[in-house]
């Protein structure tokens, strides 16, 4: 039959263990609930990022804006190279109906050449607009890849952090170490007197530090 005292010792190494055991499990909750914390921020700021440039960008109301405002601008830009008027060409000694024969002809080829210029700028805003969403898909890109990595840096912390909590507890375990080699000691050492009665074999000092355990003496 188990000895009273070395009961009692084998049960406070016990709850020593236990107690050293829920900090750790502690420790290590609490850096787990840290990391789902980071993660969701993440989360959060790149559906910012999707919700705020890249989806609204690629709505068809503002590819209509972007598509409209480059072909604006490269109009603008060819009319300027082109000039407000021109000179007729014609000697003074021309006769009326020539000149005016002469003119409506180049008038006819500045307005289809202006027609053409329209029709070139509309296409060539096209590719504007590809570009503008090149750019637009590159900067969100870049922005998400920076999340990304960010969050796979922060998991790959978290084993490390599991790890260090392990230390949690180390001295409560320590105790409970000692508590449970003071149990096997204080057995061993009355299971022999109780052999060889002579031997003078006792365990006083676990005999006194137990006293103040409730429910062992």
């Amino acid at each position: 039959m188990c000895d009273p005292v070395s009961a009692g010792l084998m049960i406070a190494g016990q709850v020593a263990n236990m107690a050293a055991q829920n900090k750790v499990n502690k420790a290590q909750s609490s850096a787990i609930n840290a990391q789902m914390a980071r993660n969701t921020e993440y989360g959060k700021q790149a559906s910012k990022v999707m919700d705020e440039e890249a989806i609204p960008n690629f709505e068809i109301n503002k590819q209509q804006q972007i598509l409209s405002g480059a072909q604006d601008k490269r109009l603008s830009e060819s009319e300027a190279l082109a000039g407000g008027g021109y000179d007729l060409p014609t000697a003074g000694s021309a006769s009326g109906d020539y000149k005016s024969e002469l003119a409506k002809m180049i008038a006819d080829r500045v307005a289809e050449g202006r027609q053409q210029a329209v029709a070139a700028t509309k296409i060539g805003a096209y590719g504007d607009l590809g570009q503008s969403n090149a750019n637009l898909m590159t900067n969100s890109g870049l922005k998400l890849g920076t999340i990304n990595t960010n969050s796979q840096n922060d998991s790959a912390i978290l084993p490390y952090e599991l790890q260090a909590a392990q230390s949690k507890g180390g001295s409560l375990r320590t105790l409970g170490d000692l508590f449970n080699g003071a149990s096997m000691i204080y057995g061993m050492g009355g299971g022999v007197k109780g052999i060889f009665p002579d031997s003078g074999v006792t365990a006083p000092i676990f005999e006194k530090s137990v006293q103040a355990v409730p429910g062992i003496r």
